[in-house]
């Protein structure tokens, strides 16, 4: 199996908690359709405090899975208003359910599993995203 590269760091987004404080995440920007597709696949580790978001043209009801995804990881859907729309947590790896939650999201930020637990992360919390550029169609 081939094992693709680590993280590379990159913008910050940062979400303000309505109970713990801010929560900083360097993140790696997927904005083109072939890199959205591709996500963490065959990532074998990801720092605490790093992630993936991936950005699309225009809010609509996203839904994600994990083939090929080593990873067990922490979905996040977040609106055009920069708010947490839901959160899907410890998102099985190697699956092709579908991953989604209700409504339409512009943004979905990856974390690893448990990280929205381990920072008391819930819906409705505000995300700031510095650098993160739209998304092409």
């Amino acid at each position: 199996m081939r094992v693709a590269p680590p993280l590379r760091n990159g913008p910050l987004v940062r979400v303000l908690t309505q109970s713990s404080g801010p929560v900083d995440i360097t993140v790696e920007v997927m904005r083109e359709p072939r890199t959205r597709e591709r996500g963490l696949m065959f990532r074998r580790e990801m720092d605490e405090n790093h992630g993936m978001i991936f950005v699309f043209p225009r809010p609509d009801h996203q839904v994600f899975w994990m083939h090929n995804t080593i990873l067990a990881l922490d979905m996040i859907f977040i609106r055009a208003d920069r708010t947490i729309l839901g959160i899907v947590k410890n998102a099985t790896p190697e699956t092709d359910d579908p991953r989604e939650v209700p409504g339409d999201a512009l943004f979905v930020l990856e974390v690893n599993g448990g990280f929205s637990d381990r920072h008391h992360l819930i819906a409705g919390d505000r995300v700031e995203l510095t650098d993160v550029p739209p998304a092409s169609e």
